[in-house]
């Protein structure tokens, strides 16, 4: 499904998108216990045309069909804020030196990305007053202190998947998480900054 869509948006903008580049994503573990872990239900490769070549955009996608309650489903959003930032030392650099203390540590994340991807909420099966109700559930999650900070520098946006099929990504169908007040926009201006190439 949302393959589908994004790949119809391919061929009207001239974006780069095939047929396995959206795929399930690992398991990532920063923690002990099952409250340790973290797993997107896809991870998305998308590259969007500009008028510099093409910009290079991965994002983790959650998507839910309104069988998970929306306390649960926003409180993934903390736990991919501690995945975000839970930080590990370097292979042969011990705790308690110097080196450590002075920032030795770097992001856990880091062992398979260059960037932390985007979080993107695909959501469906409560109609339109529920799909408002989760992504205000989502924005006020979106508030917390931590996840704040993580959302400063990864942008997370919520859709209607019906809005997507019907509309495709490119318009303005995803609700910003991290400011309660922002309109609907386009995929490319959610993740139109911090672009890698």
């Amino acid at each position: 499904m949302l393959s589908v869509v994004a790949y119809k948006a391919t061929r009207t903008r001239g974006d780069g998108y095939g047929p396995f580049d959206f795929i399930p994503e690992v398991t990532h573990r920063f923690a002990e216990g099952r409250e340790g872990t973290v797993r997107p239900d896809g991870l998305l490769y998308y590259g969007a045309a500009d008028a510099e070549g093409i910009a290079r955009m991965r994002a983790f996608v959650e998507v839910d069909r309104g069988t998970m309650g929306a306390e649960r489903l926003a409180s993934k959003l903390n736990a991919y804020a501690r995945y975000w930032s839970t930080r590990m030392l370097p292979a042969g650099m011990r705790a308690g030196t110097i080196e450590a203390e002075q920032g030795g540590r770097v992001p856990l994340w880091e062992r398979r990305y260059t960037r932390f991807p985007r979080l993107l909420f695909v959501l469906t099966g409560t109609g339109e007053t529920g799909f408002l109700n989760r992504v205000g559930q989502l924005q006020l999650h979106a508030g917390d202190r931590h996840v704040a900070k993580m959302l400063a520098t990864v942008p997370a946006a919520a859709a209607n998947l019906a809005d997507l099929e019907e509309h495709g990504p490119s318009a303005d169908v995803w609700y910003p998480l991290a400011d309660r007040n922002a309109e609907p926009r386009s995929f490319y201006e959610l993740t139109g900054t911090g672009r890698t190439r």
